[in-house]
């Protein structure tokens, strides 16, 4: 009878996890997006069906005009070392620029978004792109990522990593007009770039570093899908407390921060390095584990809990190869 009663609740916590991990998966994102776009613009497509036509080819040369100018200067020189007015003026003025911090030297990294347009594609495409000026006054580019069908930036924000030099960097963009947002999270450390975190097409998103997390709300995609876009400040939003963790040389867990407060149904999400597993002890009445997965390429491992129950207790993280190591996780759970 035991037996049955666990297997029982073991299938229901892969189902809710299966349910949960499907949210942040990009294509039923894109696919949801899209129907909502579609469905709320047909009325407005038809109108201006007519105007297009006669406009449809002069617009059409001049996009194509414009990509392949992009792609000139995008390809093959992005692999050169450049400098950073050069880039500037032969790429055209970035919609955002900024100097970003992550060593000591003054100026020694900037960021930047491009807008890019696809020929024959009505929306714009933002290239965020980040620099490292080499010891020769040069700038190399060190990442780069496309993030699709947007048109605002966000300022990059840092997030630091205690007892360390290395740091988080968050990339964001939204959508002014079709309410989604994608973002990337990704580490600087030793000079070398790796990602963490990337999510494309969350609906009526937002993100932001606080408190030594990635806060990430935003509404449940089959809201999403049949509200209204005056109704949408109204949806309750899911939340979303990312944790980044990494492994210093001499094997210790770095923790992001060593406090988190959440309300009751909120989710927190441990991320970190796969390379070496974690084994995370936690009270089983104030949080429940939702799943786990690792990225695609097998290089983060992501930990998924949701809070369940008032009160004040730790998250103990081990690593398998040594228990006598071990980092912990004030978790305080409040209601709503």
């Amino acid at each position: 009878m035991k037996d049955r009663e666990l297997d029982k609740k073991l299938e229901q916590a892969r189902i809710e996890a299966d349910r949960f991990f499907e949210n942040l998966k990009f294509a039923p994102y894109r696919k949801i997006v899209q129907k909502k776009i579609n469905n709320s613009s047909d009325g407005k497509r038809r109108f201006q069906i007519g105007l297009l036509n006669n406009k449809k080819r002069i617009k059409g040369v001049a996009i194509i005009g414009i990509f392949i100018f992009l792609t000139i200067f995008l390809a093959p020189k992005t692999w050169d070392v450049y400098r950073y007015r050069y880039v500037s003026k032969q790429m055209g003025s970035p919609i955002l620029q900024q100097s970003v911090k992550l060593d000591n030297r003054r100026l020694s990294h900037w960021f930047n978004f491009f807008m890019l347009n696809n020929p024959g594609q009505k929306d714009h495409n933002l290239l965020a792109v980040l620099w490292k000026m080499e010891p020769d006054g040069k700038y190399k580019m060190i990442y780069s990522s496309l993030l699709e069908e947007t048109d605002i930036p966000k300022p990059p924000m840092i997030m630091e990593m205690p007892q360390t030099n290395n740091k988080f960097i968050l990339i964001s963009s939204k959508n002014k007009n079709k309410e989604y947002l994608h973002y990337r999270l990704i580490s600087y450390e030793d000079n070398t770039i790796k990602t963490y975190l990337e999510e494309n097409f969350i609906p009526d998103g937002k993100i932001e570093i606080k408190k030594g997390t990635l806060l990430e709300e935003k509404v449940q995609p089959d809201e999403y899908l049949k509200t209204k876009s005056e109704q949408m400040s109204m949806l309750r939003k899911v939340v979303t407390r990312f944790v980044p963790y990494q492994f210093t040389g001499d094997g210790r867990i770095i923790l992001s921060t060593n406090y988190v407060k959440l309300k009751k149904g909120d989710y927190l999400t441990l991320v970190g390095d796969n390379y070496k597993l974690v084994q995370v002890d936690f009270n089983k009445k104030l949080i429940k584990k939702v799943g786990e997965r690792t990225s695609s390429d097998k290089t983060v491992q992501k930990t998924l809990f949701q809070a369940v129950e008032s009160g004040i207790d730790f998250l103990k993280l081990r690593p398998d190869y040594n228990d006598s190591i071990e980092e912990r996780l004030l978790i305080e759970v409040i209601e709503p």
